[in-house]
């Protein structure tokens, strides 16, 4: 049985791993001020200035007000929520609907995130997305049409016509390291691109535990049994509103393929010296890979 350890040393934090920087998640009434950072979306974009260095910036609330395009946020305040505090600036996002003109800023994909400098603002960027997409999403009563109300002492929305609340959804799923004979079990993606390799996931179903999605869904996609998992790490995905519970787990069997070519193009088993993959502290799929390979490189 491979013995697997819980930090990958010698690596760059993910995401969501902020080290000195202090993400404050719980919601609370704020006042705009001056420098209050604004999350700017539009549909899937966030409105940012991006430098050559790859960092990028927010505008402020200070800069909303003198550009003059105050305005559009105050006719539309309903759409204007306290999101969360990194450190002691305060993030707020905005819904908008027309192509916001401020001075050295531009509208760009949410994707930026990947590559964007610092981490705390890139993951404020995808962090406040999911938030966005939340209240988007919620505008009304999925039980009775009503408007849905905005609660003044937590992040969720109440239909004062009935009573339902809705809150932000998390959809918890399993990311999957299948071991065998110092192998790992690399899958590729239906039209993903060639070399783009990722590991066996899926969600969890209702009234499954996360220790059976591990096995069901290895089983539904690669036709494989499996034993003894290890749970390795968790990484919120907020592209998808998940939060990602990371296993290893050994072969139990044959290691004979069976693909489910409607999820896979692709599940091949490779060695730490032939995979594909370079160490990018994004998401946590990419730092189990690099985990087995440094493994495997300690124990020759």
């Amino acid at each position: 049985m491979i013995q697997f350890k819980y930090i990958l040393k010698g690596n760059k934090p993910l995401i969501q791993e902020l080290g000195p920087h202090k993400y404050y998640l719980e919601y609370q009434e704020h006042p705009l001020d001056d420098e209050a950072r604004m999350l700017i979306y539009w549909k899937r974009d966030i409105l940012v200035k991006q430098h050559d260095n790859q960092t990028i910036e927010y505008p402020t609330w200070k800069q909303i007000k003198e550009a003059g395009i105050l305005h559009q946020f105050e006719e539309n305040s309903n759409r204007l929520h306290y999101f969360f505090s990194i450190d002691n600036t305060n993030y707020f996002g905005y819904e908008t609907n027309v192509d916001i003109q401020l001075t050295g800023y531009s509208f760009c994909d949410v994707t930026v995130f990947r590559t964007a400098k610092p981490k705390k603002e890139a993951f404020a960027c995808i962090t406040g997305y999911q938030l966005y997409d939340f209240y988007v999403n919620h505008q009304y009563c999925s039980r009775c049409g009503h408007v849905l109300e905005h609660s003044k002492k937590e992040r969720m929305l109440q239909c004062e016509h009935c009573g339902f609340m809705v809150y932000p959804k998390i959809s918890p799923a399993v990311i999957v390291a299948i071991t065998y004979q110092n192998k790992l079990l690399l899958t590729r993606y239906a039209n993903s691109a060639p070399g783009r390799y990722a590991l066996v996931a899926g969600f969890c179903e209702v009234g499954e535990t996360v220790e059976e999605t591990v096995i069901r869904e290895v089983m539904e996609e690669v036709g494989l049994a499996v034993k003894n998992p290890v749970y390795y790490k968790s990484q919120p995905w907020s592209l998808s509103g998940t939060l990602l519970m990371g296993f290893f787990v050994e072969l139990e069997g044959s290691d004979e393929i069976t693909l489910d070519t409607s999820e896979l193009s692709e599940a091949t088993w490779m060695s730490a010296e032939e995979i594909p993959v370079k160490w990018d502290d994004i998401s946590l799929t990419n730092e189990m890979i690099c985990h087995f390979m440094k493994q495997q490189e300690e124990t020759k």
